[in-house]
């Protein structure tokens, strides 16, 4: 098992012509893992980020080499590089300042390949003028390999694990050149690696998390399906040392779906995140966020009316359905001509009535019959709460009793300084390791009870389920982020409006109204 990469870098700024060729550290593994030589392979975003001795910083980018471990890159952006040594830190977006990066709470995972595994290297030039330098790269971290398999027919959208140690945040490089090191990162103990394009584990598949080196106590895994179900399992020890391959077992998993009552018959399993539109690349698609607490807000262009953008605020049945009938049903148009007030425009219309459900012959304007990719990617198998059944979930099913609350509803909370709504569903234990909440079922409560990403990680594994406060969106303007959730329903309430569940501090209603052309969140349930 090999992971050479030969690394070409041109800087081309004010007659800068000098070049970087390196090559990447391998991996050893334990144990028989089956590995690709090229473990690494070069993506069209990749970019490193290289520090000369006057501190001048520069980063370059990917411009020839993409799925192979050959890469040439160009300058992108910064000052100009001059003498050495230098030193390069791959790749550029982990990087802060020279010597220290940031480890991010969230990895990406790609099949076949190693996804942008933190290195660094270093190079100091012997000639006056030498305008190639010859480096190599060492890695930062070490690697787990999460080798899963289920007698159940289950793809994994993510995994996260959560330890005795803080394993994302900002790091400090240390140590010699050929054997760096990171300082315990000051940060949080969970991290989580999420797989866009889920894939089936009804055989096996191996999944690679890359985190820093040392022995973890307690290392509890949450394994998430494309279909909302979950396992979770805790080992006592594991092992990550630098530049090497650790794996753990889970075979022949089972998943278990927490449900939640939505009536008097029927029980559904949430997503595991809300609904997010990636309209800022080619080929559009639609994803689940990659944590329960995660929302888009006010970045990127979602406060636009660009078409390529990403988006978890929408206008009522904006599925992109073609034969919709109505006006705007493009994830985009997302509370387009607010200012007219134009409600009747979104949602499925037979031509004259605008008093219509997302169900039934119009149900493909329900965001759930759109393909997830992280979510089964199959048309049809998630689905928008009604209004009855945000009624029932909220304020009428059967629950567990949680301290001296019985029918144990929701909580409004703080996780991870999120603001938002705990969900409980029909049996649920509280964990050992997270404190009880208060104000359950109280819609005047505050959002009082607070929750690490530690303590969620133990809440979310026993079945709860949180919304965030994602803000709003009306006309270009994204508003209340932190403070307001509001959650569409399937049901209208008349021509204009429909209804969401909606709730802020001292503030919920399951079955409010307003326009249909306000941006609002979606929560989908299979």
């Amino acid at each position: 098992m090999t992971a050479a990469v030969l690394l070409a870098v041109s800087c081309q700024k004010d007659g800068d012509d000098k070049t970087f060729i390196a090559t990447a550290e391998k991996f050893n593994a334990d144990g028989k893992i089956e590995f690709a030589d090229n473990a690494l392979n070069w993506s069209s975003e990749d970019t490193i980020s290289v520090y000369d001795a006057q501190k001048s910083n520069a980063t370059y980018t990917l411009n020839k080499g993409e799925g192979t471990g050959n890469g040439e890159f160009t300058y992108h952006s910064g000052g100009m590089i001059n003498n050495s040594p230098f030193s390069v830190v791959y790749p550029a977006k982990i990087h802060t300042e020279e010597k220290q990066i940031n480890l991010p709470a969230v990895q990406h995972s790609t099949d076949g390949s190693l996804k942008q595994v933190p290195m660094y290297a270093t190079i100091t030039a012997d000639k006056k003028n030498q305008k190639e330098f010859y480096i190599d790269f060492y890695h930062l971290c070490g690697v787990v390999c999460f080798r899963v398999s289920s007698s159940q027919s289950v793809s994994v959208s993510r995994i996260a694990v959560s330890t005795d140690k803080n394993t994302n945040g900002v790091s400090s490089i240390t140590g010699s050149a050929h054997s760096p090191q990171l300082t315990t990162p000051k940060g949080t103990n969970v991290t989580t690696l999420a797989c866009l394009n889920a894939p089936s584990v009804a055989q096996r598949h191996d999944f690679y998390m890359y985190l820093p080196c040392g022995t973890y106590n307690k290392f509890r895994i949450l394994v998430t399906a494309a279909d909302g179900s979950v396992y979770s399992t805790v080992k006592d020890s594991v092992k990550v040392e630098r530049g090497k391959i650790t794996s753990v077992n889970l075979s022949n998993i089972t998943f278990k779906a927490h449900k939640f009552s939505t009536s008097a018959t029927a029980k559904v399993v949430f997503s595991p995140g809300n609904l997010q539109y990636i309209g800022d690349c080619p080929d559009a698609y639609w994803k689940f966020a990659d944590r329960h607490y995660d929302y888009i807000g006010a970045t990127g262009k979602q406060n636009t009316s660009a078409i390529n953008a990403s988006r978890d605020l929408f206008g009522w049945g904006t599925s992109g359905w073609v034969g919709n009938g109505n006006l705007y049903y493009q994830p985009y148009h997302t509370s387009y001509k607010f200012d007219k007030n134009i409600g009747y425009g979104y949602g499925p219309t037979n031509g004259s009535s605008y008093t219509l459900d997302l169900t039934a012959d119009y149900d493909k304007a329900d965001w759930g019959y759109d393909s997830i990719v992280n979510g089964g990617n199959e048309s049809g198998m998630w689905r928008t709460l009604s209004a009855a059944n945000w009624d029932t979930l909220m304020n009428v099913r059967k629950a567990s009793k949680i301290g001296n609350t019985a029918n144990a509803r929701y909580a409004k909370a703080k996780v991870n300084n999120i603001n938002g709504i705990i969900l409980f569903p029909d049996e649920y234990t509280q964990p050992s390791g997270a404190t009880a909440p208060n104000y359950i079922n109280d819609a005047q409560a505050v959002f009082g009870n607070n929750y690490t990403a530690k303590a969620w990680f133990l809440m979310e594994a026993a079945g709860a389920v949180f919304l965030p406060a994602a803000g709003c969106r009306t006309g270009m303007s994204v508003n209340y982020v932190g403070t307001h959730g509001l959650y569409w329903s399937s049901t209208h309430y008349n021509s204009g409006n429909a209804y969401f569940l909606y709730f802020a501090s001292k503030f919920l209603e399951a079955n409010h109204n307003d326009n249909r052309n306000c941006g609002f969140a979606v929560r989908l349930v299979r």
